[in-house]
């Protein structure tokens, strides 16, 4: 049993009758009250409390959750599950540092129906709360394994297999440099929801409990925030990913979900929070270039240079990619000078080109330079000698003049950098900082164990944010080989797709070059090189093909690839923007506050208030809720408009410094009676079961079948697009969906008599 507070009953209730009016009074004024608070013990500990804060709060900033503060020894006057549902504290408690109070008034909320979420709980005063009697902290910790049916709220979104176990450090890694992480002896009252596992793969215990008690639910952690979220991104996480790219690696974001999920089964489903995308719909892709050989930038055997190829196929899919340019102009024992200002203004005047920072040479060492002097100029640079002011300061200089000079005009900022081989640098981020640079992608999503973005950290340490954003990259073409591109291109959709199930963005990367791209090592991509062996059929069309002249046989593999890729989340409405853009739409978002969310479960309504904190209006800022929902007012003093789509609904422009406060009506409206609102029915006006093969948006029951452009008709277009893919199917890189008019996955002679049937036709 819990301890009572050691007070006579009479006196103890005479104290807390005033404090149960005012909470009576404050659950009727915010009944239904949305938002998270954290506990921030954080800052009570005597060690330095930076980091615990930092990674709960990048956690919960990640996904939009709102949130308010309050010191966790405050806590024991007592906290009102109706304002706030869900309490998460930020750091570990420790054999005595939770007061009586303190601990009873947790018990309370639980037993009024809140949910906590705690970690690593050593003291036994609390323990018996989650159902636990004592916890045993290991260095032996190497993997964990969520029980994901034990609580299928809390893991709703946890669909992949890498998402229900997780890695939290290389079995190599040396365990006295690892982080303690904790497992439980529990009693009847605990539900194990994951367990850890050590070196050997043996199980050490259990590590996620839940216990229900009263109306409400407590959860016990035995991993750190600090250890599951702040160390990936920092670069220090012990090589606990698994991957390098083009698979999916949550590591951390699969704690970012069970944040999620601890908010979805606070609220009975009845949630709000930010969405991580700049509309409505649940990815973006980003598309990026590295200019980093000198094919990309000069014309030789493979014809002219390979990034103006790359610029035309930008303005031929009308889309803005990022180029990483590397300014070397010098001849060293890697490679000859290959910066060409000239060949950059060309492909300027192709398409828009958003230019961003590869460093000066691309150097093997760069992970280990001096940092070097912030004073650095072009002049100064010494190849022999070289630091990574060096690299970062003289490549954005050397971009800056040089193309402003042939284009005759001043630059966007370059504002956008990438390192060469992805080397890091621990005083990278700063030294970006210092430089002027706003956006970095040298992290991937594998090595940060995210792939959301994210503040950069002075000296990747945990006491002090930087003004850099990272973006993660998530796809590159490592394993793209000339003879069979397809297999990748599928494995970059799939990843998308997994992506896009947990809203994070997709960064794409490929080189304007020839060959494949492995870093120096040949087995550093994520398939196996068996996966890469060409089919014979493969390899004899894509040999005829270089000897009709139809195909560099270098470098179009990347560009078909590529164009296949676009193609595939353009189809699918998914955004295609630059990184810039991108960074633009996370600083906007990260200066907006969920002021007030609320649900009135006699209306069936949500009112929600925000506001823009930062200097200009904020584009693009997407409110995600628990239910589907029409927008059914809008209060502000500035001009505000907001659309629904489903459980998301869009702002055009939240003005700085002016609260808005939406009211969003829960949507019921079935006119089909498929069980499916119309908000979110891919096809409101027939009766299906949602089908939506090609991910465009229009379920197949609504689309007029033959109509392969979308564009309401059936004609010569449609003919000549599905010729463009006969004979292909869904192995290749030039597969396309919306021509696979009969689903099978192969492009033939039943999509051309299905397009023959309905030629003519009009929606």
């Amino acid at each position: 049993m819990l301890r009572r507070l050691p007070l006579d009953a009479a006196f103890k209730l005479l104290l807390a009758l005033p404090l149960a009016l005012c909470a009576a009074e404050a659950a009727q004024a915010q009944l239904g009250g949305l938002k998270a608070l954290v506990l921030d013990r954080a800052s009570e500990q005597s060690e330095d409390p930076a980091g615990r804060i930092m990674a709960l709060d990048h956690g919960l900033e990640a996904m939009g959750i709102p949130h308010d503060l309050l010191p966790f020894s405050d806590a024991a006057a007592g906290i009102d599950p109706a304002v706030h549902p869900l309490v998460l504290i930020n750091s570990h408690l420790e054999q005595g540092e939770v007061s009586p109070t303190v601990r009873d008034a947790l018990e309370q909320y639980v037993r009024d129906g809140g949910t906590l979420f705690a970690i690593q709980v050593q003291d036994t005063t609390l323990l018996p709360l989650f159902g636990a009697d004592a916890e045993t902290r290991t260095r032996d910790a190497f993997w964990i394994d969520f029980a994901t049916a034990a609580d299928p709220a809390l893991f709703s979104r946890h669909d992949h297999p890498n998402e229900r176990t997780i890695r939290l450090a290389d079995p190599g890694f040396v365990a006295e440099n690892f982080d303690w992480v904790g497992y439980y002896e529990i009693n009847e009252d605990a539900t194990v929801l994951a367990t850890l596992r050590g070196i050997d793969g043996s199980p050490k215990g259990p590590c996620l409990l839940r216990r229900d008690l009263g109306a409400g639910r407590a959860y016990l952690f035995g991993a750190t925030y600090f250890t599951t979220l702040l160390r990936g991104e920092a670069g220090r996480d012990a090589e606990a990913q698994r991957i390098f790219v083009n698979e999916l690696e949550p590591g951390g974001d699969a704690v970012r979900l069970l944040l999620l999920g601890a908010l979805d089964r606070a609220t009975g489903g009845h949630s709000a929070r930010l969405h991580t995308q700049p509309g409505t719909q649940d990815t973006s892709l980003i598309v990026s270039h590295d200019w980093d050989s000198f094919d990309a930038f000069h014309p030789g055997e493979w014809g002219e240079p390979i990034a103006l190829r790359f610029a035309r196929m930008h303005r031929d899919l009308g889309i803005q990619a990022t180029n990483f340019l590397t300014t070397k102009w010098f001849t060293d024992a890697d490679s000859p000078a290959y910066w060409d200002a000239g060949l950059v203004c060309d492909a300027a005047a192709e398409t828009p080109l958003p230019l961003g920072s590869h460093s000066v040479g691309h150097r093997t060492d760069f992970a280990d330079l001096p940092v070097g002097s912030r004073e650095t100029t072009c002049a100064d640079y010494d190849p022999e000698a070289a630091t990574v002011n060096d690299e970062v300061r003289c490549s954005r200089e050397r971009i800056e003049t040089d193309v402003s000079a042939c284009l005759g005009a001043a630059l966007p900022p370059v504002d956008s950098f990438r390192s060469g081989k992805l080397l890091w640098p621990p005083a990278l981020p700063q030294e970006l900082e210092a430089a002027g640079y706003r956006y970095d992608a040298s992290r991937s999503g594998p090595d940060s164990l995210t792939y959301y973005p994210y503040r950069l950290t002075v000296d990747s340490a945990f006491s002090e944010e930087t003004e850099v954003i990272e973006v993660p990259l998530a796809l590159d073409d490592v394993d793209l080989a000339p003879g069979d591109p397809g297999r990748v291109v599928q494995q970059w959709r799939q990843t998308a797709r997994d992506l896009a199930a947990n809203g994070a963005p997709v960064v794409l990367l490929v080189h304007p070059s020839r060959g494949r791209n492995d870093y120096g090592d040949p087995e550093s991509g994520t398939l196996a090189r068996s996966r890469r062996i060409v089919a014979a059929t493969t390899a004899l069309e894509h040999q005829a093909r270089q000897q009709a002249g139809e195909i560099n046989p270098d470098a179009e593999f990347k560009i078909e690839a590529q164009q296949s890729f676009i193609r595939f989340a353009q189809g699918r409405q998914w955004p295609v923007m630059d990184l810039r853009s991108y960074g633009e739409f996370w600083r906007a978002r990260e200066s907006v506050t969920l002021v007030r969310a609320e649900f009135d479960s006699t209306e069936e309504r949500y009112v929600v208030v925000l506001r823009n904190d930062g200097p200009a209006g904020a584009t693009g800022i997407t409110l995600e809720l628990g239910d589907p929902v029409v927008v059914s007012g809008v209060d502000s003093t500035a001009p505000v408009a907001a659309q629904a789509a489903c459980r998301r609904v869009r702002l055009d422009l939240l003005p700085p410094g002016i609260p808005v406060t939406l009211t969003l009506t829960v949507a019921a409206a079935d006119a089909d009676g498929d069980g499916t609102v119309d908000g979110c029915d891919v096809c409101p006006t027939v009766s299906d079961d949602q089908a939506d093969y090609d991910g465009d948006g229009i379920g197949d029951r609504c689309e007029l079948r033959g109509d392969v452009d979308g564009t309401g008709r059936v004609n010569g277009v449609d003919l000549a697009r599905l010729a463009g893919a006969f004979g292909i199917d869904d192995t290749h890189p030039r597969y396309d969906p919306a021509c696979d008019l009969d689903r099978n996955g192969a492009i033939d002679g039943g999509d051309l008599a299905i397009l023959a049937a309905e030629f003519g036709n009009v929606r």
